[in-house]
C-alpha cells in the first residue's frame, strides 16, 4: 500500500523510469545494442534518419528529469542527467565561442551561462553528498574549474600553497569536508565497537 505522499509522487516517479526506457530503445533503434533486442529495419531507418530530433528532445527534458530525479531521492539519475546537462552547457559555451569574432573568450560565453552552470553543479553536489561520494565532488571542481574558469574568478592562494577558487568552489569543499567527517566518524564509532 502506497502512503498518501508516495501515491502523490508516482506519476513522476513513473514518467522518470519511462523515459529511461525510452532513451534505451532509442538508442537501441538506431545504434543498436547488445543487449536489447534488435528493431526491424524500418525503425531503424526512421529513428536513423530523426535522431537529431530525439537527441534534441532527451537534451531538452534533461533539466526536468534532473529536477524529478532529486525530488524522487533518485541519486544515480539525477548524477546522470547533471553530467549530461553538464557537457550540454560545455558544448553550447564551446560552440558559442568557435562562432564569435575574435576578441570574445571562453570566458564572457561562460558569464553568460553561469546561472545554469552554477544551478546544475549544486544539483549534482547535492546528488553526490547524497550517494555518500565526497571523492566525486573534488573530481566535479576540478572539471568544473577547467571547463568555466570564469565561475572561479576569486582565485587565492591559501597558506597551504593550495589555490582556492570562488564560492562555487568553497561550497563543493565545504560538502566534500562535512561528507569526510561523516565517513571517518562512521568509521571511528565502527572500528571502536566491540569485536563479538
Amino acid at each position: 500500500m502506497l502512503s498518501s505522499s508516495g501515491a502523490r509522487l508516482l506519476p513522476m516517479w513513473l514518467l522518470l523510469e519511462f523515459v529511461e526506457v525510452l532513451k534505451k530503445n532509442v538508442y537501441n533503434a538506431y545504434d543498436g545494442s547488445a543487449v536489447l533486442p534488435w528493431v526491424s529495419r524500418q525503425s531503424s531507418m526512421f529513428f536513423r534518419a530523426n535522431k537529431k530530433v530525439w537527441e534534441d528532445w532527451f537534451s531538452r527534458i534533461c533539466e526536468p528529469m534532473m529536477n524529478a530525479s532529486l525530488s524522487l531521492h533518485r541519486y544515480d539519475c539525477a548524477t546522470h542527467y547533471c553530467a549530461l546537462r553538464l557537457q550540454e552547457l560545455r558544448n553550447t559555451v564551446s560552440s558559442s565561442v568557435n562562432g564569435k569574432p575574435r576578441g570574445h573568450g571562453s570566458d564572457n560565453m561562460a558569464v553568460e551561462f553561469a546561472e545554469d552552470v552554477l544551478s546544475t553543479v549544486k544539483h549534482m553536489a547535492l546528488a553526490l553528498c547524497r550517494r555518500r561520494e565526497p571523492e566525486a565532488l573534488i573530481g566535479l571542481q576540478k572539471w568544473v574549474s577547467m571547463i568555466f574558469p570564469s565561475l572561479f574568478v576569486d582565485a587565492k592562494p591559501t597558506h597551504e600553497g593550495n589555490v582556492t577558487y570562488g564560492p562555487l568552489s568553497w561550497t563543493l569543499i565545504g560538502c566534500y569536508n562535512n561528507m569526510s567527517f561523516l565517513y571517518s566518524d562512521n568509521c571511528s564509532s565502527f572500528f571502536s565497537c566491540p569485536v563479538m
